[in-house]
């Protein structure tokens, strides 16, 4: 009875090392793969930079005065000293360049568009990653404050220029439910499905939670 429990044990053994070495040598392959495409993509020249996606930010239409009744905007700024700070930074960003570049790596920029104008890249990427953080943060203090319109108009432009950040479409996902906006939860599931980065699977899911079915 022990010779086929030592034999099965053995078997075990050797399919366990056979798929370790297997593992590493497939990883030092990547790694090897990877080495060479950073230090070929380190030779590239600049490179020019009019085909990027710029993204054109006005942020005069978010200013509470133009979001809110006048009557509201003193209390509306009094009660959210945050929303100060946001509107001084949208004042900043709508006077830099901002593209949304969370779909590449470093190696990969540096290959479509030349190592010395990576400092720049990262800092165009770095303006729109600020932009829709800061949407975000807008949109969320406007929903909490009870203006859901308003809010969805903040949050839907963060959508509309590629954003994602998961709270941003489930935050327009519970709104729409809240006023059985089917069609527009549908409209948000098709958004989700075209983002360019790994949160796409995880805020597709998420999206499934919301709608007729659901609410």
């Amino acid at each position: 009875m022990k010779f086929p429990f030592f034999a099965s044990f053995v078997i075990f053994i050797f399919v366990l090392q056979h798929n370790i070495r297997k593992g590493k040598k497939s990883s030092e392959q990547a790694e090897s793969e990877f080495w060479k495409r950073e230090s070929s993509a380190n030779d590239v020249r600049r490179q020019s930079l009019e085909d990027l996606a710029y993204i054109t930010f006005n942020a005069e239409p978010f200013f509470p005065v133009n979001l809110l009744d006048a009557a509201n905007c003193p209390e509306f700024l009094s009660n959210n000293q945050e929303v100060k700070e946001i509107l001084s930074r949208f004042l900043f960003l709508e006077q830099q360049k901002i593209v949304n570049l969370t779909q590449y790596t470093n190696t990969d920029l540096k290959y479509k568009y030349g190592v010395a104008n990576l400092p720049t890249l990262t800092e165009y990427d770095s303006n729109y990653n600020e932009l829709i953080t800061l949407l975000h943060s807008y949109g969320t203090i406007l929903e909490k404050e009870g203006y859901e319109t308003q809010a969805l108009s903040v949050l839907e432009y963060a959508i509309s220029v590629g954003s994602d950040i998961s709270s941003t479409y489930t935050l327009c996902a519970k709104i729409y439910e809240n006023n059985q906006q089917w069609e527009k939860i549908e409209w948000l599931k098709n958004e989700a499905e075209i983002i360019s980065t790994s949160r796409k699977d995880s805020i597709v899911r998420k999206l499934q939670e919301f709608g007729p079915c659901n609410g």
